[in-house]
């Protein structure tokens, strides 16, 4: 029975190869539109969560007053990682670091990295795996360096890194330990590690200071408290208004990376996909609509020779899944010609595979939607005479309403659209 109706099904949409193409290429493209515009909105909301706790770790920052106007601090003294370690019971662990980019020269060869001074407590905090070596460099004032297995493959390819000299503004250091790749998707890839000052003053703010807070802590009792409190840990050195920010939140809150395209603009793409997939599936219904009722003769005729409403509904189906699976194939070649360039254009590095998962959400939301309307469509189909069937009744309502509707979403998908090559223009 399911050949038979996959027969139908194929030399329907042969019968009607114009709307028929119509349909897969508009489904095609929404598919696309939805898959990429969905994996940027998750990428780019999802920075640094891969960290054990991630939604745990903030980073501590001041509100203070300069040259008359309110300003952010994101640089803390030392000290104060290890006073909130002692003093706040909410506090699990807490870690100082001074995270940037930096030159670094390997043979004479200058490289841009990114740089991070850590200690044992950081490498507690961020799980930073050791694969060979040892941990000389978190040795104060050591002149030893970790560095990442894919930075070492950058500067000797496959040769042992260990023992080799790495001169880090005008500072030679021995490598000594290789540490496990961390995700580019983060604000603090860190590709190189040294060793952190364990003498910094409370007079003194150069460092970022992360602190963990145990599991069941009540995130905003704890920030409204810790911003209330007051400490004098120094003749005439008052500390206060502190504030948190969650580590996944950093993205768009002073990154160490600035996004190549600015957020609000990244919701337009998204909103253009969702209009994108709205113009295609009303146009697509609309077309199954118009072939319903052209072949409206021949479905009283089946039902006359006894088709039941379950053979009726498994027909269209068929044809549906069919026509959909087309253009599912077809949007994945889309996918492959245009992953390169957007790539390049969003920063999002992510294998090709993870927007499989948003094509069965694109797939089974339309799926289901659609099989819906079938069975709306075959019940008001069944309550009516061959006679009725075959004469035209509804004076095309549906489609008055279907166009207007995709004139609507027409005109917001040009509004987005002008505001995305703005930003194109801007970014050029």
């Amino acid at each position: 029975m399911l050949i038979h109706y996959l027969k139908i099904a194929l030399r329907n949409l042969w019968k009607y190869k114009t709307q028929s193409i119509i349909s897969i290429i508009g489904l095609a493209v929404g598919f696309v539109c939805f898959a990429l515009s969905l994996l940027w909105i998750r990428y780019e909301r999802s920075y640094d969560d891969f960290h054990e706790g991630a939604d745990r770790i903030y980073i501590v920052k001041r509100k203070t007053n300069m040259l008359g106007s309110s300003i952010t601090l994101y640089t803390m003294p030392y000290p104060l990682a290890g006073y909130l370690k002692q003093n706040f019971p909410e506090v699990e662990e807490a870690c100082n670091t001074s995270a940037y980019k930096g030159l670094v020269k390997v043979d004479d060869t200058t490289h841009e990295i990114f740089q991070a001074r850590v200690d044992s407590l950081f490498m507690q905090m961020f799980h930073v795996e050791i694969i060979t070596g040892n941990l000389n460099f978190l040795i104060p004032e050591s002149k030893e360096t970790a560095i990442t297995e894919e930075l070492s493959k950058t500067f000797w390819g496959n040769a042992d890194p260990i023992g080799q000299s790495i001169s880090i503004y005008g500072v030679d250091y021995k490598v000594c330990a290789i540490i496990k790749d961390r995700s580019k998707h983060s604000n603090y890839p860190f590709q190189l590690l040294t060793a952190n000052s364990t003498s910094g003053s409370w007079g003194v703010a150069s460092y970022q200071t992360f602190i963990k807070l145990k599991k069941g802590v009540d995130k905003e009792a704890f920030a409204k408290k810790i911003s209330e409190y007051k400490f004098e840990p120094e003749d005439n050195l008052v500390i206060s208004d502190l504030l948190i920010t969650s580590l996944t939140s950093l993205r768009y809150q002073n990154p160490q990376f600035t996004a190549n395209v600015a957020y609000k603009y990244v919701l337009f793409f998204t909103l253009v996909g969702g209009l994108v997939i709205l113009c295609a599936s009303f146009n697509y219904l609309t077309l199954f609509v118009c072939r319903f009722k052209m072949r409206m003769k021949e479905l009283s005729l089946r039902i006359i020779c006894g088709a039941s409403d379950t053979s009726l509904f498994a027909l269209l189906s068929t044809e549906f899944i069919l026509t959909l699976l087309i253009a599912l194939l077809l949007g994945m070649s889309f996918i492959r010609l245009s992953f390169s360039p957007f790539q390049k254009l969003s920063n999002v590095y992510m294998p090709i595979r993870n927007i499989y998962f948003q094509s069965l959400l694109y797939v089974g939301a339309i799926i289901l939607f659609s099989l819906f309307v079938f069975l709306v469509l075959l019940l008001v189909f069944r309550r009516r005479t061959l006679n009725s069937s075959i004469k035209k009744v509804y004076k095309n309502l549906s489609r008055k309403i279907s166009t207007i509707l995709q004139l609507i979403i027409s005109i917001g998908f040009i509004f987005c659209t002008i505001v995305i090559m703005k930003q194109i223009y801007f970014l050029q």
